[in-house]
């Protein structure tokens, strides 16, 4: 499980370079997740994830002033893959 959230980190690193296209891919998996969360706490923290990166990318989409940081790529990749895993987890249960 440590490599697989350790992928997705470096893969939203990696599209953090590419005029802050790692927002919008973030953006669209959070939503992705609210759909297959269904009805649990998993829905509510992945519609605030999706709402903010989707903030970020639609100020920062023609400018490109704003930069991320690495520590923020890596925060949202880290936030993500634990909100994969804890709507898969209370899906199951």
């Amino acid at each position: 499980m440590a490599i697989t959230i350790s992928v997705i980190c470096d893969t939203f690193n990696l599209a953090g370079g590419m005029n802050e296209l790692s927002s919008l891919i973030g953006s669209t998996v959070a939503m992705s997740l609210v759909f297959i969360a269904g009805h649990c706490e998993a829905l509510r923290i992945s519609i605030w994830g999706a709402v903010a990166l989707e903030d970020f990318f639609l100020l920062n989409y023609t400018r490109g002033k704003l930069f991320m940081g690495d520590v923020s790529v890596y925060g949202g990749g880290y936030f993500l893959a634990w909100l994969g895993i804890l709507s898969l987890y209370q899906m199951s249960a």
